[in-house]
């Protein structure tokens, strides 16, 4: 009876999550080049893959990886089928995030339960990262924010993954240093993709050294510290890459001027409050976070004989999540004085909740192990999937209604597309399309031949294509 009502708890909430993560793929496969993707594309097929990230890093910033992905997808999916990215970028998301839990549960406590466990984390966390983000118009289904700010996060997951795979045939000195080498080369490249990502990259590893060797190593130096400090060293390595990029100097001289350190925590702590009180204050938000902390808590007891939880560390865990979503709003309020773009939270979203998660899952493991605080647990996880279903019952009602708006965006884009090569090959010298407003709010074509959208349409195009004014 136990292990039924188990089996219809997972089934919840996997299924609603799943569910609310299938449609926000299904609104990401309307997506269409808009705005930066156009120069991008056109950069990358025109200059080749060292081309184009030495012009970038030249004129506009040190992204090095993020350019590099522009030639690689770019040439792969075209304008008529960047549609495909958003809904295979989050399924490939998933399966790494499943896979890379089952492995870690797996190496806890060898048990069958651990593959529902890993499947309903897994989703549940994913589902989280979307419904948390503010903006994911443009941090998932733009390309030139989903490739800055989602896709380091989609590649950590998968590095985490091959280094649970390999980690422990990691036998000789010499492949400590072939796997270190690689270890500060995957961090280098994944550390190019965006600024702000780098950032958090560097206090992500900090934070785990400093748990592997003061907690986990018990002050003595292991291949697995040897290894976060090999990616550590890659990160600095980027982040000095990054700022040392003449294209800075450049983006800077159209940028505000930097604030000081008051300005800039005065700036970044109401940006994080305000942040804050939106996620309490929408009962889908907070409901989904509390349920996710609830079953993560429940499904942390049943591991409670097998690892050694110390009250600290799950305290580092909690203060280490809100340290880092904090830390996102630094960059972006350096780079622009104000709040920053909301499409750059994500990057503080999923680390937050990497380490929330894992310090509920502690914290259900050291309570079990507590007489005073002894329970079944399965009460607890009834309300949870509660929670998590009325979230994404509302979440899947909301997303559903807006699809009308991809939908028609699309058909703009594939009536103006055809309209502009029908215009070209007819011998045109120009042509002014109809207003490409986007629901991204991102920049479009007018009437101005040196405004840059307008521009990047017709470099790509090669062809002059304006819109009307705004």
């Amino acid at each position: 009876m136990k292990k039924l009502k188990n089996e219809i708890i997972y089934l919840i909430v996997f299924l609603s999550s799943s569910f609310s993560l299938f449609l926000y793929g299904y609104l990401g496969s309307f997506t269409r080049f808009m705005a930066d993707d156009y120069c991008s594309a056109y950069y990358a097929e025109d200059l080749g893959l060292f081309g184009s990230i030495f012009y970038w890093y030249r004129t506009w910033s040190g992204r090095y990886s993020a350019y590099g992905a522009d030639w690689l997808v770019l040439n792969l999916f075209d304008s008529h089928h960047i549609n495909l990215i958003p809904p295979i970028a989050l399924g490939l998301w998933l399966v790494f995030t499943i896979i890379t839990i089952y492995l870690m549960l797996q190496a806890k406590k060898d048990q069958g339960s651990n593959s529902w466990h890993a499947i309903i984390f897994a989703a549940m966390a994913l589902y989280l990262v979307m419904l948390l983000n503010p903006n994911v118009p443009q941090s998932f289904y733009w390309w030139n924010g989903m490739r800055s700010y989602t896709l380091p996060l989609i590649v950590l997951i998968f590095g985490i993954l091959v280094f649970q795979i390999f980690e422990k045939r990691i036998k000789t000195n010499i492949q400590i240093v072939i796997v270190a080498s690689l270890s500060f080369a995957f961090f280098f490249a994944n550390g190019g993709l965006s600024e702000t990502y780098v950032v958090l990259q560097l206090a992500f590893l900090t934070f785990l050294l400093f748990l592997s060797f003061f907690f986990y190593g018990k002050r003595k130096i292991t291949k697995e510290s040897i290894l976060l400090f090999a990616g550590l060293l890659g990160t600095l390595a980027s982040l000095a890459t990054i700022l040392h990029s003449h294209g800075n100097v450049i983006r800077r001289s159209v940028m505000p001027p930097a604030p000081d350190l008051v300005t800039l925590l005065t700036i970044s702590f109401d940006a994080f409050f305000t942040f804050i009180s939106e996620i309490v204050l929408q009962k889908e938000k907070i409901f989904a976070f509390v349920g996710a902390i609830l079953i993560a808590i429940w499904i942390g007891r049943l591991y409670k004989d097998t690892i050694f939880v110390c009250i600290w560390e799950i305290v580092l865990f909690f203060g280490g999540g809100v340290l880092l979503m904090f830390g996102t709003f630094l960059p972006g309020v350096y780079g622009y004085a104000q709040f920053p773009p909301t499409r750059t939270l994500i990057i503080g979203v999923f680390m937050c909740l990497i380490f929330f998660l894992y310090g509920s899952f502690l914290l259900g493991a050291w309570l079990a192990l507590r007489e005073k605080f002894h329970y079944g647990g399965v009460g607890l996880a009834i309300i949870a999937s509660i929670l998590i279903l009325v979230s994404t019952t509302i979440t899947t009602k909301s997303l559903y209604e807006t699809r009308g708006i991809y939908i028609a965006f699309a058909e703009k884009w594939d009536r103006v597309d055809a309209e502009i090569l029908e215009a070209k090959a007819a011998g045109a010298s120009s042509i002014t399309t109809e207003a490409m407003n986007n629901w991204a709010g991102l920049d479009r074509p007018n009437d101005n031949p040196k405004w840059w959208p307008t521009e990047c349409y017709s470099l790509y195009y090669d062809f002059l294509v304006m819109g009307p004014p705004y």
